[in-house]
């Protein structure tokens, strides 16, 4: 008898649920969450890792790839080139967008499962890096009832108050990858996968 094969939703709840006991997660440049694994710098595939074991809001614990954050070796830098290197590295498909010189959102798309492609935008406040981005949709939206939204075309990934000046677009891009890849799963069994906090 031949193995059935695991359609790529079984796969992510199979994978938050491993995440949630302490495995990381990969994602790759077009946002795909591609493997759990205990080497988060494993140079052999094109991805960032991101350890989030409490879900969409537990940043005391994360564990990220270098390619998410600034370094103290990068602080000197200008924030928007290192920004810009993190992003070309990390999420290649997404453009940065803005007036009169100053960045104002970050636009692409996103495929966790590696089948829907999502349309997100980044909204960059002006007190970005010391404010956190805002998460949009952009040419679709959730149904009313999903979990972890603001409204239909404001997803929440991270609590104001747990966001660093550290963290980057990237970083961000990631985040969303996992909320999209959750939402998937939500949308075929009604459970959101992994740990969560009230809003």
């Amino acid at each position: 008898m031949a193995d059935e094969k695991k359609s790529p939703k079984e796969d992510l709840s199979e994978l938050f649920e491993r995440q949630a006991h302490g495995d990381v997660i990969e994602i790759d440049e077009h946002g795909r969450i591609v493997a759990p694994s205990a080497e988060p710098e494993r140079e052999e595939v094109r991805s960032v890792v991101l350890h989030d074991p409490l879900g969409e809001y537990g940043a005391e614990n994360f564990r990220m790839s270098k390619a998410l954050v600034v370094l103290p070796d990068e602080a000197h830098l200008p924030r928007w080139v290192v920004e810009e290197a993190k992003r070309k590295a990390s999420f290649p498909a997404f453009e940065f967008a803005g007036k009169d010189g100053c960045v104002t959102a970050v636009v692409g798309f996103l495929t966790p499962s590696g089948q829907r492609r999502y349309g997100i935008r980044v909204e960059v406040p002006e007190a970005y890096p010391y404010a956190c981005p805002t998460v949009r949709t952009a040419g679709w939206s959730v149904g009313s009832n999903t979990p972890h939204t603001y409204s239909r075309t404001h997803l929440c990934i991270l609590r104001e108050a747990q966001w660093r000046s550290t963290y980057t677009i990237a970083f961000v891009l990631a985040k969303t990858a996992l909320w999209l890849g959750k939402y998937e799963a939500w949308m075929e069994t009604n459970v959101w996968p992994g740990n969560d906090q009230r809003h």
